[in-house]
């Protein structure tokens, strides 16, 4: 596959970015020059061949090709068994540039849409000012054309990047309702000194909604900026200081780590992260003995 890469050979200044393309059990491996910032290729695997993928990265490896290579593939589902489900499939590649050596960063789905609108939106915003993304999303109710649903996100920016303060799902908000009141729910008690807001495929008169408000409109998906979004990202990976775009990671499930404590009724948290709490989290713990069994869940 990287023979198509050859005139780069030796020289480690293409950056990769591994995502889903379409349909969840299509992946992407696309690859930016880190110096001209221009695309270069674009290849497509099929999860079924994600072993395939794994065992080519050698010859990228070995041929000295890649700078960094950035991972979005949580959501990424498998028809076999080969990885089990995706987290295993991501663990396993991890550990593949380790012993390659080829540097990684690993992050979520929401961090690539939001942090691709910031920069499409091209705004200035301060620290301890936030931004309010709106994103559209599906709902079973909006063929009637009566009912839209929105992904509210509000970011508020300070010395260390991004932090996600609120992050809502609205599936059934009425197009024929007062602008003032959609607003309403939509902003909630919040005041951003910013809104971008995509149109893309969303008939909601924004317009209305915000009036005089700064706004910034784009009808575009964040797929058509993720050029930008691969080399930005490179920036803060190689200068932690380049915050600009970067958002700060948080957890994207409940994880309680507990046992019982004499009886069913007495349960001792030991750790305890709850959706969206930052990352990255560390915390010891000493337990007593007499706990017999330790217990997980996530949800």
């Amino acid at each position: 596959m990287f023979t198509a890469l050859k005139e780069y050979t030796n020289e480690k200044r293409l950056i990769g970015f591994l995502t889903n393309e379409g349909n969840y059990n299509v992946f992407s491996f696309v690859i930016i020059d880190s110096i001209t910032e221009k695309f270069v290729k674009k290849f497509l695997y099929k999860s079924e061949y994600s072993k395939l993928f794994m065992d080519e990265l050698l010859t990228a490896a070995n041929e000295n090709l890649f700078k960094v290579i950035f991972v979005d593939l949580f959501e990424l589902q498998f028809k076999e068994e080969q990885f089990g489900n995706s987290y295993k499939f991501c663990k396993d590649l991890k550990q593949k540039f380790n012993e390659l050596k080829i540097p990684s960063y690993f992050f979520s789905e929401e961090r690539y849409i939001f942090s691709s609108f910031l920069i499409a939106a091209k705004i200035e915003i301060n620290f301890d000012e936030t931004v309010l993304t709106i994103l559209p999303c599906k709902n079973s109710s909006q063929k009637s054309g009566k009912f839209f649903g929105l992904i509210v996100a509000e970011l508020k920016f300070t010395p260390n990047g991004y932090v996600l303060i609120k992050h809502e799902i609205l599936r059934f908000l009425n197009s024929k309702e007062n602008p003032e009141i959609l607003f309403q729910k939509i902003c909630g008690s919040s005041t951003p000194q910013k809104i971008i807001a995509s149109t893309i495929n969303c008939k909601a008169a924004f317009k209305k909604i915000f009036k005089s408000k700064n706004v910034t409109f784009l009808n575009e998906g964040a797929h058509i900026y993720y050029e930008r979004f691969i080399v930005e990202t490179a920036k803060w990976f190689f200068d932690k200081s380049f915050i600009k775009y970067y958002i700060l990671p948080i957890s994207s499930r409940n994880i309680r780590i507990y046992g019982y404590y004499g009886t069913a009724n007495n349960i001792l948290d030991i750790i305890n992260i709850k959706l969206n709490d930052p990352l990255p989290f560390k915390k010891i713990v000493h337990y007593s003995k007499s706990i017999p069994q330790l217990h997980v869940s996530m949800l």
